[in-house]
C-alpha cells in the first residue's frame, strides 16, 4: 500500500530522523545569532529552512561515507546546519564554474 501524500514525505523527511533536521535548523539559527546585521523576516526564514534541509539530506550522505554512527547523526545535523551558510553558496558557486564551461568543468573530475 502507497504511503499517504503528506508533506514531510514530500520533502524527505519521512526517510530520515526528525533529530537530524532539527539540529540543522538549531544549528543555523545559532550561526544566524552571530551576524552583525540582522536579515529581514523572509531571508530569516529562508536560511533557517535551507540550513535545516542542507543538514537533513547531506546527514546520511556523510554517514555512509565516512561511516558515521546513526546515533551521532543528531550532532552532525547541527555541524551542518553551522556550516550550511558556507556550504550553500559554494555549491552555487561550483554551478556557476559548470556552467562557464562544462566540459572543462568535468574533466577536471574525470582525469582522476
Amino acid at each position: 500500500m502507497s504511503e499517504p501524500f503528506s508533506i514531510t514525505t514530500t520533502l524527505g523527511l519521512l526517510k530520515t530522523k526528525y533529530a537530524v533536521a532539527i539540529s540543522g535548523f538549531l544549528g543555523t539559527a545559532v550561526t544566524l545569532s552571530f551576524l552583525d546585521s540582522p536579515l529581514g523576516k523572509l531571508r530569516l526564514v529562508i536560511a533557517l529552512a535551507s540550513g535545516s534541509l542542507t543538514a537533513n539530506y547531506l546527514t546520511p550522505v556523510l554517514g555512509f561515507y565516512l561511516s558515521i554512527p546513526a546515533a551521532i547523526h543528531g550532532g552532525v545535523g547541527f555541524l551542518l546546519g553551522i556550516l550550511a551558510m558556507g556550504i550553500i553558496p559554494g555549491i552555487m558557486t561550483l554551478g556557476e564554474e559548470f556552467k562557464k564551461a562544462p566540459r572543462k568543468y568535468l574533466q577536471r573530475f574525470l582525469k582522476r
